[in-house]
């Protein structure tokens, strides 16, 4: 059964869970500090090609550092450029692996978005802010839509000062 969860956003991170790089939120709710995780959510960066069918294809049957490997590549419109494809990867690793060898493979023009940390693209594209009030549909602990909303200040009873 799908509910929704209101809260504030404390921190974002991820772990590894079976060989998958999975998103972590943190949340103060009225129960208290709350974790759900978003096992849909993958890391992606983008590349062009004057190709786009054939460097699909190259880039799919492609193996890079350490035997990391696509998990899937997509077409995308973006506003700023043309023949534009995703690139889709089980984990962080295989991400790191592949940006650095990616324009390697014959008809791959340029790579965007390849040093964004997997964290921070997940609070981009969903918009959210860090302390800021979210309100996520989870089932279960699992995260299935995720979107900031308004909300009134929260009241916290802990503080902390870092003094360097």
């Amino acid at each position: 059964m799908v509910e929704s969860v209101e809260g504030i956003l404390l921190d974002v991170d991820y772990v590894s869970i079976d060989g998958r790089s999975v998103i972590r939120l943190f949340l103060k709710t009225k129960k208290g500090i709350e974790i759900f995780e978003d096992p849909q959510f993958r890391p992606y960066f983008y590349v062009t090609s004057s190709n786009v069918k054939e460097v699909r294809k190259r880039l799919m049957e492609a193996e890079f550092e350490e035997g990391s490997k696509i998990a899937a590549v997509s077409s995308v419109k973006k506003v700023n450029a043309e023949n534009v494809l995703k690139l889709e990867f089980q984990n962080v690793g295989d991400l790191t692996n592949t940006r650095q060898g990616i324009e390697g493979i014959p008809g791959v023009d340029q790579k965007f978005e390849y040093d964004i940390p997997f964290a921070k693209r997940y609070l981009l594209d969903h918009e959210l802010l860090p302390m800021g009030a979210v309100k996520l549909q989870v089932k279960g602990k699992n995260v299935k839509s995720a979107g900031a909303i308004a909300s009134a200040e929260e009241k916290f009873n802990t503080a902390a000062f870092d003094l360097e």
